[in-house]
């Protein structure tokens, strides 16, 4: 038997349970995604911060930087604040020699990193003598030869592994050994280079004690503004489609010594070529 005392007590408790119940029912829903993903903060450039899916952090990703993953959506520009061993592998991709790159382990950095980082550096080779490239947890020896971007670590690369690479976009580090025989007959467009190197308007100059010398000029450079101290022979013999070459005004040589001459010994000079603003022998 129910006593007046105990239905009030009753009473009392699912009253208790209904407030609570409305009142859970009036807070925002929990930010929760499906199982098996994870929501991270992305911070706009327009000062605004959102919570986002790994599906769609990865589907925006356009690049790295040291402390940040990058992200582009409908023209504006987000980051993902990432950590110490994320920046680390950043610095080591983009300045670390060969040994920096095969001790590095990304044990520290998390799955989202980790696919940020394949993104970025997934089609990068990494030459010395052979190719090393990022699998995604490290750096190894590789059997591959397809790379769009191509970074010479230390010594010579040919010109026919960089054909056979496919390479668009050469990245000369300090240790490197250059020259334009490298360049010919390739499809690089583009080159980014470490001192003592120097890559400016489609051309490449070494600096020395002496000064700066032109070494090499991109296969598809159209117009060449040439300023340095020296010129090596045969720098221009890579040149595809220049069109409009200006030189030195102390500039004393021929054509030949520009262009070099190809295997049969004939001068090398493009069709293309059609003003020459400087003297020549």
């Amino acid at each position: 038997m129910v006593t007046p005392c105990k239905r009030a007590i009753l009473f009392g408790i699912a009253a208790l349970v209904y407030a609570l119940c409305a009142f859970l029912l009036t807070l925002p829903l929990p930010k929760t995604v499906a199982e098996g993903t994870e929501t991270v903060l992305v911070l706009w450039e327009d000062g605004t911060a959102t919570e986002e899916s790994y599906a769609a952090v990865s589907e925006n990703m356009t690049g790295v930087e040291e402390g940040a993953i990058v992200l582009s959506r409908e023209g504006k520009r987000g980051t993902v604040p990432a950590g110490a061993a994320f920046s680390d592998a950043v610095r080591v991709m983009e300045t670390g020699g060969l040994a920096d790159l095969l001790s590095l382990r990304c044990g520290e950095i998390s799955r989202l990193e980790q696919a940020a980082l394949f993104r970025r550096y997934g089609k990068r080779g990494y030459y010395a003598e052979e190719y090393f490239c990022w699998n995604g947890g490290r750096v190894f020896r590789t059997q591959r030869k397809d790379f769009p971007e191509t970074v010479l670590l230390a010594g010579k690369i040919s010109a026919d592994v960089l054909q056979r690479a496919g390479t668009k976009k050469l990245i000369l580090r300090a240790e490197a050994e250059f020259s334009a025989e490298a360049l010919i007959g390739t499809a690089v467009e583009e080159i980014e280079a470490q001192a003592p190197y120097a890559a400016e308007g489609g051309a490449v100059y070494l600096d020395t004690p002496g000064g700066r010398r032109l070494i090499a000029a991109l296969p598809s450079v159209r117009s060449l503004t040439i300023e340095c101290d020296f010129i090596d022979s045969g720098a221009l013999a890579p040149c595809r489609e220049l069109e409009t070459l200006v030189l030195p005004p102390r500039y004393e040589g021929t054509l030949s010594d520009l262009f070099g001459k190809d295997p049969a010994g004939n001068p090398r000079r493009p069709e293309t070529l059609q003003n020459i603003i400087g003297k020549l022998l």
